[in-house]
């Protein structure tokens, strides 16, 4: 039997290999940077106007959508349309309220899946949202419904999943408009229940 010796890479191909690396790593770079921009831009809004948001949500429909979507274009910031739809159902009609903040508050959690398709490296390499995206990619919508419907803060982390696991657009924002309009009338029902006792 013969004895292969290994091989050793000429200078060129080694080059090669070196700058196919270097692409990579630049790639990554720059679709970290890219996530980390929409998410920062997503959330200026809520950092820096936070009272007039708190306005558009009496402003009628238009407001109440408006206040909603910036409210959840926030990544990973602590921030709900809720208490705005809550607030709104109090002074316009209570279903039409529901369905404007669940369809606003669904609308606003794009921004995070925007995120998660421009940074898909940053899930593979996180090994908490990796698992997210296994759940996501096994169950689908009904996760994305799930999330949406219950009241935890996590829905981002379903959000970046979802975009970094490619998701059809359709297959993530219907039943998260499902999910958020279900959750807001809960909300919203049972508080004008407690109002009328």
């Amino acid at each position: 039997k013969m004895e292969t010796k290994p091989k050793i890479e000429s200078k060129t191909e080694l080059k090669t290999k070196f700058k196919k690396t270097e692409k990579m790593i630049a790639s990554r770079f720059l679709k970290i940077v890219l996530a980390v921009a929409v998410a920062v831009t997503g959330s200026l809004p809520f950092l820096l106007l936070p009272e007039i948001i708190k306005k558009l949500a009496v402003a009628g429909y238009i407001g109440l959508f408006a206040a909603c979507f910036l409210t959840n274009a926030t990544v990973f910031l602590p921030a709900s349309g809720i208490a705005f739809t809550i607030s709104a159902s109090t002074v316009l009609n209570p279903l039409f309220s529901t369905i404007i903040g669940g369809v606003g508050t669904a609308c606003g959690e794009l921004i995070s899946y925007c995120c998660g398709r421009a940074g898909k490296n940053v899930v593979e390499d996180t090994p908490f949202l990796f698992r997210i995206q296994t759940y996501v990619q096994k169950y689908g919508v009904f996760t994305v419904w799930l999330f949406a419907f219950l009241p935890l803060p996590l829905f981002d982390l379903v959000g970046v999943t979802a975009g970094a696991g490619k998701m059809p657009l359709p297959k993530y924002i219907i039943p998260c408009m499902i999910g958020k309009v279900m959750k807001m009338m809960v909300y919203v029902f049972l508080v004008q229940w407690y109002l009328k006792i």
